[in-house]
């Protein structure tokens, strides 16, 4: 049974370059999403999770399993907080707060918000 992923396709109106020092033209040519980016009309496909790469975007429903490390890209709802159930690595009996650019781990839940990762490390 394939593992499938939500890989989101991200408009390039959606980035901004991720600034290092002051200077805006960004990390290797790295973006963040942007704050107001509203991420629950972003077009989706279903992928098969081998055919991730890093670098991809994969939006996160409440109550999913997290299919691989990475970044905590962008989010919606209240607050400025997700929370991922980690118990499965940490055994942690309380979700933990993740905000923007905090590192999400694969196996964990994505808790009640609709969440972005940007894929840091697959496991092939």
């Amino acid at each position: 049974q394939p593992v499938i992923a939500t890989r989101a396709i991200i408009p390039p109106e959606y980035l901004v370059p991720i600034e290092v020092d002051g200077d805006s033209r960004g990390k290797k040519g790295e973006f963040a999403i942007r704050e107001d980016a509203n991420i629950s009309s972003l077009q989706t496909e279903e992928v098969d999770i081998k055919d991730v790469k890093k670098g991809d975007y994969l939006l996160l429903l409440p109550g999913s399993r997290i299919p691989t490390d990475g970044i905590l890209a962008a989010r919606e709802g209240q607050g400025k907080c997700s929370y991922v159930d980690e118990a499965a690595l940490s055994g942690e009996p309380f979700p933990v707060a993740k905000t923007v650019g905090d590192t999400i781990f694969g196996s964990t839940i994505n808790q009640l918000s609709l969440s972005l990762m940007r894929v840091a490390a697959t496991g092939s």
